[in-house]
């Protein structure tokens, strides 16, 4: 019920007290807002805890079973669906998407014979230095290497798996010495779903093909990558299962290890999804997403193949929306750019000079976060006004400025037409001034490897599409209730998870090896967990 519709000063104390009783000074904030716009999904959104995440079965529609479902299959898909279907950020397969690849249906003796001068890596070899061997040589073409599986892989806890081969063509080098990637990116062709030059450059820069013999496998784990990416089979079919749901990271005491096999035994390998990818059909899966695969001998050929490529636009902003408490703990923060790229749907700010080559903790001193609940409210309801046509407001931004981690985002200078609510194109029409050039722009080039637009057109067309998607993934991301429009309401709890969730990590990380000042700080967050609240701590 909204007790503003009288206003009068008897309703906004009834509000207030009832409000303030069930859910605190965040669920008024919320309230203050909601109260212009009725909208029951919005409202059960905004009203959350931020450090609340949803759990497999509802975001991601799974039934409360502990068999995993079959990954959705499509073909012939729209770029506007794949745009969709990218931001939501749940996993699909594109059963058509090696249509015209010429590297469809090569054996692997096809490799061996056209580029024997380049090498690729031997994985699971003991721990060890990684052992690189010439494609160019005959054994790992039929001999196995054999490895023993953990507790909870797809072979079979007595059956041993064949350790597979990658070859980053991506990395150069010796993998793939100038003239054998230039054949290589000059052959590829995209599949037909990428949009843009921006899409076609990354997945002509970003591949790396994988060699699988029979009963051949790669351990669960979960990517560094803050982009999608994409699996396409070559040669051969592959059977995935995957975990798109992150095991919760409550705090720095509950992190994992995301490197291949480190969460088996763990009592965390619980795969939601499984799948059988044929050859010419291609996986497209998210960050922090727990994957594997194994290749059967039934109806396979002796030797597999597979590439895997990324893609920049669109990103997942509704996934890591939705799992931000968990994500900023993760190793996606701590050996990935992830930390800097994803905050300016938030802060409408650049991550600042030489932050994507800095470590986490370079990162956490630089943030400036806040818990200060009655700023945050203060600021909510000045953007409450605002956005609503009052263009005078006694709301001091200087003050605001100075104690939220977020820069004054002046509403009115983006809600051109005054509706109340930011739209795709008014979030372009803001990115994209003069004042704001790094928003046209890639974060971090580092994705491109050694490429660099050839010509100025290019990057004028780059450029375009990068502050396009830009605006575009910064609507979805505040847009919990999918109707095109941000409203206050939204923005504002996206404020307020971001200051919290962020804050929190500025505080415990550095204590992170001693759990007793850990524990003590993460009491200090308990009011913005969801409740019954001591459930949620981590003791």
């Amino acid at each position: 019920r909204c007790w503003l519709q009288d206003g009068t000063r008897a309703g906004l104390r009834a509000m207030h007290a009832s409000v303030v009783r069930c859910h605190g000074l965040l669920g008024l904030v919320a309230a203050l807002l909601l109260c212009t716009r009725p909208a029951p999904n919005l409202a059960e959104q905004v009203l959350r805890p931020p450090l609340w995440e949803p759990s497999a079965a509802e975001y991601f529609g799974l039934p409360e079973t502990t068999s995993p479902r079959l990954v959705e299959r499509l073909r012939d898909i729209s770029q506007a669906d794949f745009a969709r279907r990218v931001r939501h950020g749940i996993p699909f397969i594109i059963e058509d998407a090696g249509r015209d690849n010429p590297f469809l249906g090569k054996e692997c003796t096809w490799y061996h014979a056209r580029f024997p001068r380049a090498k690729m890596r031997a994985e699971y070899t003991g721990g060890g230095p990684s052992k690189f061997v010439s494609i160019g040589g005959e054994h790992w073409l039929t001999e196995g290497r054999k490895t023993k599986p953990p507790q909870g892989h797809a072979s079979g806890d007595n059956t041993e798996f064949n350790a597979p081969y990658v070859w980053h063509v991506k990395d150069g080098g010796d993998e793939a010495p100038p003239a054998v990637r230039a054949e290589i990116q000059r052959v590829w062709k995209p599949a037909y779903f990428l949009d843009g030059a921006a899409n076609l450059r990354e997945a002509n820069e970003s591949q790396e093909f994988w060699f699988s013999l029979q009963n051949g496998s790669v351990m669960a784990h979960a990517d560094t990558y803050c982009i999608p990416a994409v699996s396409l089979q070559l040669r051969g079919r592959k059977q995935w299962r995957l975990m798109p749901a992150p095991p919760p990271i409550r705090s720095v005491l509950d992190r994992y290890d995301t490197h291949d096999g480190g969460i088996y035994g763990k009592g965390l390998w619980r795969p939601s999804y499984e799948a059988m990818v044929l050859e010419g059909e291609a996986l497209v899966f998210f960050p922090h997403q727990f994957h594997e695969t194994f290749v059967p001998e039934a109806a396979n050929p002796k030797c597999t193949v597979a590439t895997t490529f990324q893609l920049q636009h669109p990103l997942p902003v509704r996934f890591i929306r939705a799992f931000l408490p968990t994500l900023v703990n993760s190793h996606l923060y701590e050996e990935g750019h992830c930390k800097d790229l994803w905050h300016a749907f938030t802060t409408f700010e650049p991550p600042g000079k030489k932050a994507m080559q800095q470590d986490l903790s370079a990162s956490l001193k630089r943030w400036r976060t806040s818990r200060d609940e009655p700023a945050i409210l203060h600021r909510a309801e000045a953007m409450f006004r605002i956005s609503r046509g009052f263009r005078s407001s006694r709301f001091d931004a200087k003050a605001w400025g100075q104690t939220v981690a977020v820069r004054v985002l002046k509403t009115r200078d983006i809600d051109a037409d005054g509706s109340g609510g930011l739209s795709a194109p008014e979030l372009e029409r803001y990115l994209g001034e003069p004042s704001r050039k790094w928003a046209r722009w890639f974060l971090t080039e580092d994705y491109f490897y050694d490429w660099q637009p050839p010509s100025a057109n290019e990057m004028e067309d780059m450029s375009r599409e990068v502050l396009r998607n830009r605006a575009e993934d910064t609507l979805h991301y505040h847009d919990v209730d999918n109707d095109g429009v941000v409203t206050s309401a939204e923005f504002s709890a996206a404020v307020l998870q971001w200051n919290v969730v962020h804050d929190k990590l500025k505080r415990t990380h550095r204590f992170r090896k001693k759990r007793s000042k850990v524990l003590e700080l993460e009491r200090e967050f308990d009011r913005f967990r969801p409740g019954p609240t001591a459930s949620h701590r981590t003791e």
